[in-house]
């Protein structure tokens, strides 16, 4: 017959013991790969930052951005039909431009190079940034791409600087080319005349200083093996420094620059790569009056805004419908409501009125308290009211402009 022996008090706390050390070893080699978290889920907890905003002091704020950028920028072409390109394109007139009133299109097939040419006397040895529009259909079209490049050089092409684009995206794309990453390229000229040309511009190729004495620039466009490749070119610039960035705070600088237009320089906002923007040095107010003289390019809406958040778009906002429109409206981005951030406060239209391209018009945002109150003048004295709310959910914050298309900033006031 078989005895069996009850196990004593001690056998049984040392197999707890090693019991508890195995466990311990197993929970530790889990905690330290991130396992335990997959077998214990654990509580998510969200800390709601706090996010404020440096308050601007001053009592007002102006600036005339013709006057203080007045030398930011060069208008190399812009791609219209006064210009005088030579090669093979078409001139896109209908709805593909960007800028004006029309973009060059160039077609290259199956490894063959397509190069358009302009002769143009420049001075570019005080610009430090080159940039171009361009646009590519689609995807494929990109991935068709042998290369594309931008060429600045004497008449004879005996030098030149070169650049080889290639960055270029679906859509319109503002291709930004730094100065200093130009390859310069020297080469025998092809005839005597040429030569005597070579020999005379000698000089300025020996000591670099091509730059300011540029007489042609070259747009080379070539497709990979058995593919083409087909390109739109809207506006070609030169900027002097980015000292203009420093003015604003975007999530993406493409959306301005320093531009020319009828003999003075503004600050032209483009739907292209964000539509906010807002002043760098006037923040965290509350109670303001706030006044800028836009001047409408292409057809989109745009407007101002106040006491707007960058980094969530909260604000309020005053836009109008866009060129060949009488509309506008006033609402704000905050809370969700019914699925969106966007609540319209009011909105309406101007009869017997409609923004046209070229005309200025001056908007106004006023806030006082939880009233927030949108004007437009067509002279920038006689303002006419457009919409008078209440709404207490913004408290304070900057002042900017947004847009889906594209205008002029001439210059902005601000009193508070």
């Amino acid at each position: 017959m078989k005895k069996y022996h009850m196990p004593n008090s001690k056998s049984i706390g040392s197999i707890a013991f090693y019991i508890f050390i195995i466990v311990f070893i197993v929970l530790a080699y889990l905690g330290n790969s991130g396992s335990l978290a997959s077998i214990f889920p654990k509580k998510t907890t969200v800390v709601n930052k706090n996010i404020i905003q440096m308050e601007f002091k001053e009592k007002e704020y102006k600036v005339d951005y013709t006057k203080k950028f007045e030398d930011a920028t060069i208008k190399i072409a812009n791609f219209e039909k006064v210009e005088k390109w030579q090669g093979d394109f078409n001139i896109d007139d209908d709805a593909n431009y960007w800028e004006g009133e029309s973009s060059y299109v160039v077609l290259a097939k199956n490894l063959q190079s397509n190069t358009i040419t302009l002769r143009k006397s420049l001075d570019l040895s005080s610009s430090s940034t080159i940039k171009i529009l361009v646009y590519s259909a689609d995807q494929e079209n990109v991935a068709n791409i042998n290369k594309t490049t931008l060429r600045f050089g004497n008449l004879t092409d005996s030098a030149y600087y070169e650049y080889d684009i290639r960055n270029i995206k679906q859509g319109w794309s503002i291709i930004e080319m730094p100065k200093e990453n130009f390859s310069f390229v020297t080469g025998a000229a092809s005839t005597e005349e040429e030569k005597t040309d070579k020999n005379n511009e000698s000089n300025i190729i020996t000591n670099d200083r091509l730059w300011s004495s540029i007489g042609k620039i070259s747009i080379e466009v070539k497709a990979r093996p058995n593919t083409q490749v087909e390109l739109s070119f809207d506006r070609l610039w030169a900027e002097k420094n980015d000292l203009y960035k420093k003015e604003f705070f975007t999530a993406n600088f493409d959306m301005l620059s320093p531009v020319g237009w009828n003999g003075k320089n503004y600050i032209n906002f483009w739907s292209i790569g964000a539509s906010l923007s807002i002043f760098n040095k006037v923040t965290g107010v509350r109670n303001f009056t706030y006044t800028a003289k836009i001047i409408p390019q292409k057809t989109g809406t745009f407007g101002i805004n106040g006491r707007t958040d960058l980094s969530t778009s909260y604000g309020y906002f005053l836009e109008i419908g866009g060129i060949g429109t009488g509309s506008w409206r006033l609402f704000k981005v905050g809370k969700i409501v019914d699925v969106s951030p966007v609540t319209e406060l009011d909105s309406g239209s101007i009869a017997n009125f409609q923004f046209e391209v070229d005309q200025p018009v001056w908007l106004r945002l006023k806030t006082s308290g939880g009233t927030i109150t949108g004007s437009l003048s067509t002279d920038g004295k006689n303002f006419t009211k457009l919409t008078e709310k209440s709404d207490s959910e913004h408290k304070s914050g900057g002042i900017g402009v947004q847009t889906t298309g594209s205008f002029l900033l001439e210059s902005v006031e601000f009193k508070q």
